[in-house]
């Protein structure tokens, strides 16, 4: 039996945020981008916690590709976890106050998401046109709400940080 494809979390300082949906552009011209909310954790001494969780539109990029496939996760995500190791994520979950808190903590301490909701797949079954992954092209996974999104991508980046304000 072959081992379950790892997920491991991309370096990013934001989470995707489990309040919102994510649009999705797709570009004849090759690139990918992603339009979700996400959540920076931010040093905040009026609070007793000392951060605040605040949320910001991006564009995470995908460049150079045209490989995507979405897929329907259930509520609490445990179908989409059995289909992988994913012993390099930080889970939160249902933990403990203390927890959450030791995630959050390591989160503001190293301004990186220790689990950002986007993986790159180690040991990915999906090569959609055989010869990708001898090009440095790696599979990666979004994963949102109610969705989650494969993509076949070699290089990406996230920009135009916009402040999500609810009224």
């Amino acid at each position: 039996m072959n081992p379950k494809p790892e997920l491991i979390p991309v370096g990013t300082p934001w989470k995707i945020s489990s309040t919102s949906e994510i649009s999705v552009s797709i570009y004849e011209s090759g690139n990918i981008t992603l339009h979700p909310t996400v959540s920076f954790i931010e040093s905040d001494d009026t609070k007793i916690t000392g951060y605040s969780i605040i949320e910001y539109a991006i564009d995470v990029v995908f460049f150079d590709t045209n490989w995507l496939k979405i897929s329907p996760v259930n509520d609490d995500h445990a179908d989409f976890y059995k289909e992988y190791n994913h012993d390099a994520v930080a889970m939160v979950g249902n933990s403990s106050l203390e927890a959450l808190k030791q995630y959050r903590l390591k989160w503001l301490e190293s301004e990186l998401c220790p689990d950002p909701k986007m993986y790159n797949v180690k040991g990915s079954n999906w090569n959609p046109s055989g010869f990708l992954a001898e090009r440095g092209y790696k599979h990666y996974i979004v994963l949102g709400r109610d969705i989650y999104i494969d993509i076949f991508g070699n290089k990406w980046e996230w920009q135009n940080k916009r402040r999500v304000i609810y009224r």
